[in-house]
């Protein structure tokens, strides 16, 4: 099914926060203490541009009653214009590691 979000739209209610940051940098950590409010395990629909998809997906699982957010841990480089662009307003967590121990913790995981 394809979707379409105009120019004009107001979307940035839809959104309050956004863990973002790149990998193993404790998103996932975050996402434990925060999941009661995120939309899904993770969306990353930003990150490829399909703005659409996203804006379905949080209309979709939206509730007034709580801060309402998702975890992407690619984002930090690729989406940030997208989030100025459609969710000026949103909240963003940025995970952030000390270079070293992120090399060490990637060589780990593998």
């Amino acid at each position: 099914m394809m979707f379409h979000v105009y120019a004009n739209a107001d979307i940035n209610w839809l959104l309050d926060y956004a863990l973002i940051g790149m990998a193993k940098t404790g998103t996932t950590s975050l996402l434990r203490f925060a999941a009661p409010t995120l939309y899904g395990n993770e969306r990353c629909d930003l990150v490829i541009g399909d703005v659409a998809v996203m804006v379905n997906s949080l209309y979709r699982h939206y509730s007034p009653r709580k801060n309402n957010g998702f975890k992407c841990p690619q984002d930090v480089t690729t989406s940030l214009q997208m989030y100025a662009t459609y969710f000026p307003e949103t909240k963003l967590i940025v995970g952030i590691r000390h270079p070293i121990r992120w090399f060490e913790s990637l060589y780990n995981f593998r």
